[in-house]
């Protein structure tokens, strides 16, 4: 079963400082946040290390992503994920 999966960060230049310690191989959690004004299949992206936000998942793939977090049948706000590449941060 492969369980890479490549996801677009938004809003890293809104969290600077948080987005600026996270390096290759940093574990990150999703966390839904559906009460979110801007878009209903929110999901926020925190540094595990200091739980701070670096962004969101991009738009489009929060729109993939959503519906299995909210079914709980995808679930990997529990083991967190690695961040595998970084590119134009800002």
């Amino acid at each position: 079963m492969n369980t890479r999966q490549t996801v677009l960060v938004n809003g890293l230049s809104k969290h600077r400082a948080a987005s600026a310690r996270v390096t290759h191989g940093s574990r990150v959690l999703f966390v839904r946040e559906p009460a979110n004004s801007n878009d209903e299949n929110a999901i926020a992206v925190l540094d595990c290390s200091t739980n701070e936000r670096i962004g969101f998942v991009a738009k489009h793939h929060a729109k993939m992503i959503a519906p299995y977090l909210d079914s709980g049948l995808f679930d990997i706000s529990d083991q967190g994920a690695r961040i595998q590449r970084i590119h134009n941060l800002y």
